[in-house]
This record gives structure tokens, sequence and C-alpha cells, in this order.
């Protein structure tokens, strides 16, 4: 944050730290050197600056693989600080191994001047790789793209009132409604209050500043033990007395941007009012559907950190006549009350990414019809074959009672994996035979082909091999092109999917950690309230799907200029103050740019409701609306009867949401969660589960994942 800004009073931050995007995308490495004994190498890549050093990102780990193929991509955000100190980009491939430390193979530094130079389009690379101590060359090379883009600007043509969509008609005007605007020191800060974010550049950096929490106290249900007074409130009432005391929170904040865990900020000890001025910018795939969660935790000893409540910001709903907005929150969802103050600040960047390259990392992969079949050869080979599937934290099976007519029938049952990194992760059905161990042949679908919410019909290639782990681990689109791969097709896999994104119920099963625990309780408090619905969909509000029809967000800035001063000029002709003589073109500067100032005024957009606008389907197609139909598959409401329940997944779902009830209850720390010797109990219960999990992922093959950054953290780099 801008300390000079904040000593004068302005803490409304209109234009993000980063000043653009590098864009990488990681195709695959060849003739890599043998780094274990059984003659491969497990081997994985981290983005870093070569200064900082501290990962960026990490790939998925490819084992047993000289050649692998990974066909990731990211973005890292970019500020003037690491280019005014000469950073590097460093690419750094590494071998991983159980026991001990990861070996690095060797690296690429890249200038970012370089890639400055040429902003707006992708370099594509070939590199050697160099030794980590000397720089010289080592065996092997890597492909990969890198290119830069910076921050588009914000369109004139799409300037609005600027006015909340939440506060009545009749009220918007009122100055004592009008969000806080602060000091704009440029004509880009100024627009950002008045210009909602395009719908052509929708990839982009979102800034989100937690600036302080009033009224924070918990809630208090405690019975009377029948010690009640005749006319006497059961409960205490009222505003907290107390700005700092022992019964009092200590409270820290959660970031969630698409249900991943972003930021984390300091403890605030014992305080019902406590200021943090904490802020973290992340880059988004695309602001329609982003999703911004804010939880706020009780830190505790020997019991998990109660959630106090929490706070859902969809960018496409709060962000429709403007870019940025400062607004005050209320805490829902746990144990407590209190009101947050946010500042959300968006900027598109002028990246340009295919549609399904914009969509979340975490979701659900979802069968949508319940017939499977099989075509060619296969239809005899694997008639009795059990089904597997497989994503990169979960698994389902389909046994072999559910195979009809040469296929496979859910009846009615739900297929649900969840999928914690998809755009690196793939989609396996694995075929069981009888008497076998392993899969006798496999179908693979890599999720970042696949766009979001999107019901797809698939026939995958059914694989034959015996290099089961090189067929299922690297990103290839025909496996017969490698030549270390032994594959023989054998027929086609006719599946339907869909990627739903969010979290959901499948979620739970791949819980290692607390900040897991913590992120899943986080969204179903938000389910539980009715703050998140189940399905995520991409679209925008009414006031953007106007200036899309009206054609606002095709005009470019200088097309734009040229047209308000010709619209000034017939309107001051217009009105007998410019006439067609050479004596009414020398009008003085200072007249020109008064008119030329009441005329951007006129042009402002006023605030659009949903009921008053909803656009045709040329509109919501240009502005990348997704198609209102879409629904959560076999969900129930809450009203069923028993009549309902013969569908085997209307009892599943009956079920998840009794033990989603009792746990929104446990949440808020009623029943039985109200005494501490339970909490402490479920504490040290959950804590064995995940040291256990900690103890086998120890020997587990991983990458140097980024940790979640902390305010801490910020401070150290």
């Amino acid at each position: 944050m801008d300390l000079s800004k904040l000593l004068e009073g302005d803490a409304i931050k209109k234009e993000t730290d980063a000043i653009g995007l590098v864009y990488l995308k990681i195709h695959d490495a060849k003739d890599l050197p043998v780094m274990d004994r059984g003659g491969k190498s497990d081997t994985y890549i981290t983005v870093a600056f070569s200064q900082f050093g501290k990962p960026k990102y990490c790939t998925r780990v490819i084992v047993k693989d000289l050649n692998p193929s990974w066909e990731e991509d990211t973005c890292i955000l970019i500020h003037n600080e690491e280019l005014k100190a000469g950073e590097k980009l460093s690419i750094q491939l590494w071998d991983s191994d159980r026991m001990g430390s990861d070996e690095m193979v060797g690296r690429i530094e890249f200038d970012l001047h370089d890639v400055l130079k040429e902003e707006g389009r992708m370099h594509t690379r070939q590199d050697k790789l160099k030794s980590e101590k000397d720089d010289k060359d080592v065996q092997g090379v890597l492909n990969w793209e890198i290119g830069y883009f910076p921050k588009e600007g914000l369109k004139k043509s799409m300037k609005t009132t600027g006015e909340d969509i939440r506060i009545p008609k009749e009220l918007r005007g009122n100055e004592e409604f009008q969000d806080p605007a602060g000091h704009p020191d440029s004509t880009a800060e100024a627009l950002a209050l008045l210009v909602p974010p395009d719908p052509n550049f929708p990839s982009g950096i979102v800034s989100i500043i937690i600036q302080d929490i009033k009224h924070l106290e918990f809630e208090r249900p405690l019975g009377t033990f029948g010690k009640t007074r005749p006319f006497s409130p059961a409960q205490s009432v009222g505003e907290n007395k107390d700005e700092e005391g022992g019964s009092l929170p200590s409270a820290y904040c959660t970031v969630l941007v698409n249900d991943s865990l972003a930021f984390k900020t300091r403890t605030k000890v014992k305080s019902s009012n406590p200021i943090f001025a904490a802020e973290v910018e992340r880059y988004i795939r695309d602001w329609r559907t982003a999703v911004i969660t804010v939880g706020v935790r009780d830190s505790r000893y020997r019991e998990h950190d109660p959630l106090i409540g929490a706070c859902v910001l969809k960018l496409s709903e709060v962000l429709q006549t403007s870019s940025q907005v400062t607004r005050v929150y209320a805490l829902d969802g746990g144990c407590g009350y209190g009101m947050i103050t946010l500042s959300l600040l968006f900027r598109s960047s002028t990246l340009q990414l295919p549609k399904n390259l914009l969509g979340w990392d975490v979701g659900s992969i979802e069968i949508m019809k319940d017939r499977m079949a099989m075509s060619g050869r296969a239809q005899q080979e694997l008639a009795k074959c059990r089904l597997g599937f497989e994503t990169d934290v979960g698994k389902a099976k389909v046994p072999r009672s559910w195979i009809v007519d040469g296929g496979w029938d859910l009846g009615g049952h739900v297929v649900r994996l969840p999928v914690r990194q998809r755009y690196g992760s793939s989609f396996v059905v694995e075929f069981h035979a009888k008497l076998q161990r392993k899969p006798v042949a496999y179908s693979v679908f890599w999720l970042n082909d696949i766009i979001d919410n999107e019901t797809t019909d698939l026939r995958l290639p059914i694989w034959k091999t015996k290099d089961a782990l090189q067929l299922t681990q690297n990103y290839m689109e025909n496996p017969r092109d490698r030549s270390h791969i032994n594959a023989e097709q054998i027929g086609e896999f006719h599946i339907t999917l869909r990627f739903k994104m969010g979290m959901d119920e499948s979620h739970r099963t791949y819980i290692e950690t607390d900040d897991d625990r913590e992120t899943l309780d986080t969204f179903e408090a938000c389910l539980a309230e009715g703050a998140r619905s189940r399905i995520v969909k991409r679209e925008t509000g009414a006031t953007v799907k106007k200036l899309v029809s009206e054609g606002a967000t095709d005009i470019s800035d200088s097309d734009y200029e040229e047209e308000i001063q010709q619209k000034a000029a017939k309107r001051r002709r217009e009105a007998g103050l410019l006439k067609e003589t050479e004596n009414s073109r020398s009008m003085t500067q200072d007249g020109e740019d008064d008119a030329l100032a009441k005329t951007w005024e006129s042009e402002l957009t006023g605030v659009v409701d949903d009921d008053e606008f909803s656009g045709d389907d040329e509109t919501m197609e240009k502005a990348g609306d997704d198609n209102e139909e879409i629904e959560e598959m076999h969900d129930i409401p809450s009203d069923s009867d028993d009549d309902d329940m013969n569908d085997p997944d209307a009892k599943r779902a009956k079920r998840e949401r009794e033990l989603a009830e009792k746990r929104q209850q446990h949440r808020k720390l009623r029943g039985i969660m109200h005494l501490k010797p339970a909490r402490n109990f479920k504490f040290f219960k959950d804590e064995l589960k995940t040291s256990a999990k900690g103890l086998k992922n120890k020997f587990a093959l991983k990458g140097r994942t980024p940790d979640v950054e902390t305010e801490i953290s910020q401070a150290g780099g």
C-alpha cells in the first residue's frame, strides 16, 4: 500500500502495484540426464526470480521419464521494483527424491527487459539447460514460451455514474450513499471509479485490501440454566462495551480466490475493532467468474480456529459500475458478528486466452450421462471390466454389476471427482479385468482442454500399454508419436463430462492440512448461509450488458476522443456557440475544454438494474455470459418428501444435506460444540488424521509448491 496516501487520509487504492503480467507456457523437456538409480528421472519445474529465489509457480512431478511433457501455463505479476533491481526470470528443473533433498538438474535465466521490449506477443523458445554452479551447458533442452502483457487501459466510452447497484434507485444520487473515492492522481485512477471491467479483456490483476473490522465479537448462545429473571432479556444484547479484553476474539483474516487459499493476515490480539490494512494482489483468468471469499477466524490453542464469519464478493456483481469499490460487508455464517471494510480493484490485462484456459483450478469433474460405452476391439476385449476414474486428488469406481449391454450404466448414481490443480492434471479412465492387479487399458483426457460448465461428449482413445506412467502423466495428443512409449489403440470410450467450477462435498476426501480444512469450512459456511451457490456462472451485470449492446466496449480511446469532439462541436453549433466562419474557429482553448468537459458529463451511462435490461442472445454471447440453464446435478430441495427417495442419488443428497446442517451447528459452536472438551477432542482427532496423511506424503514425490502468502512473508520478501 502507498503509505504517503495513507498519511494524507486517502486509503482508497485506484491502481495496482503490478504493472503487467509475464505469461509462461511450459511445454516439455527433451533428453534429460539420468538422476535416479533406475535409469530415469522424476522431474518438475519451478519458476522464480533469480535474486529473490522464492518459487512463484511449480509444475506437477512426472516420474520415471527423461522426456517429460507438462503443457502447463501460469502468470507472474511484474512490478517496477523487480525491473529496477535487474531481476531475471529463473526457470529451474528439479529431480524429486523421496529421501533427502531434491536435486537441481539445470536452469534457464531470462532477462525480463528482453521480453518487455516486445510486449503483447508470445516468444517461443528452446533453451539448453545451464548448470546451477558454473553456468555451463548440461544435458537437456526445455521447450517453452514467454510473453509480457501490460495492463489494458480503461475505456472512456464505458464511463458510468459509478453508483452502487445495491442502493434503491431513488437514493442512488444522494451523497451519503456514494462509495468513497479518495483523491485520484491521474486520469486512469479517476476512470477506475467510473468504468467497469471490459468483458473483451477478462484476464487481469485483482487487488484485495482488508481495511478493518468494526464491532467484532462472539455470539452468546449459552442458556440461562434455569436462572431466569422475570421481565429480563434471556441473552445479553447491544453493542460490545470493550475495545480490548480477554473475552474478545484474536482475529485474523484469510482470503480465498476462486476457492484457493491466497493470503493470511497477522493475528490482532483480543480486539473488537482490529485494523489490518493488509493487501494482496493476484492474477485471475476471468473476472466474470472470479469469487473472492474473506473469512475471519479466532486464533485458539488446542482447538480448531473457529470461523467468526465470512463474506463473498463475486467480481461481476460487485464491479458493475466501476473497477474499484470500497464497501462495508457483514460477516456471516460463523460464531460471531462484525462489519468488515474491504477495498477491491481489478485491472484488465491485454492477455487474450482461449475459453478453455479461462476457468478455475479448483472444481469437480462430473459424469453427466448414465450411459458409457465403447467401440472397436475394446467391445470384446474389455466387455467385463470394471472402471476406475482418477484425477489429481480424487478416485471413483464403477463396479462390474453396472455393466449393461456391453457398456456401463450408472443408474442414477452421481460420479463426481474433486480437482485441485485443474491446469496440471488429467482425467484418467482405468479398465480393470478379473484377476488382474493392474489395469489392462487406459483412456486419458487432459482437463485444460475442457471449457468450464459446458457438457462435453467425448470419444477417448483406449490404449493398451506397459508404459502406464508415461501415458497417464505426460500431455500428448498421440502417444504413438512418442518413441519411448509403446501403446496400441484398441477402441474408443464414449463418456459425457462437465467441469464444474468451485468446491463441493467431494472435496472433503482430499483434506490433508489445516488450511485445506479451513478452506472447505469457509466454503460450506457461505453455502449454508446462501452467500454462495453450488454453480459458479460466467456472467456480467446489466450495466455492462447495456454497454456491450451499445457498442461501447468496441470503441478504442482514440475513436472515442474523436467521437466526443464531433458531438461537442455539433452541440455548440446547434446552440449558436460555433459558426462556420473564420472567427468561430478562433474560440479559445479554455472554452473548448469547458464545452468538452460538459459533454463528458452528459456521456455517463446510468446504473441499470437486472430487471431493466437482460440483453438478447447476441449481447450475452459478446459479454461472455454462460447459459442460464446450467444447474447442479442430482440435488434435491430441503422440502423433498420420502416419495422422492427412490432415486439412490436422492438418498445421498439428503444424507449430505443432513451432515451439512450438523456441521453448520458445530461451526456456530452450538450443540455439543459449545463445550470446550468436545472441541478439544475434535481437534486432537483431526490432528491425528492430518499427521498420518502428512507422514504418508512425506515420502511422496512432490514439487516445491509456493507457500500461502502472509503479511509476515510479504515483509520478509
